[in-house]
């Protein structure tokens, strides 16, 4: 994940992760390079358990994942 984000800017895997009780959980794991107003490179990760998943929250993620794809549009633009 680590190569794809550095060579793209972004990363997505799913993956199985394990909690601190030791039981595992299907997961989606998304990672982003960006720069900010200041020239600073940053990354934000985030980890999204998918056993949690109802109705509703189709909704939800279609709406962050759509956030989250402008901002790194915008961050890219920033950085031409």
């Amino acid at each position: 994940m680590l190569k794809q984000r550095t060579a793209s800017g972004y990363s997505k895997a799913l993956l199985t992760g394990i909690k601190k009780s030791g039981k595992q959980f299907p997961c989606e794991i998304t990672s982003a390079v960006f720069i900010d107003e200041r020239g600073i490179t940053l990354a934000t990760t985030t980890i999204a358990d998918l056993s949690l998943k109802h109705p509703e929250a189709k909704v939800i993620d279609t709406k962050n994942n759509k956030t989250v794809a402008a901002n790194i549009v915008l961050a890219k633009s920033a950085q031409k």
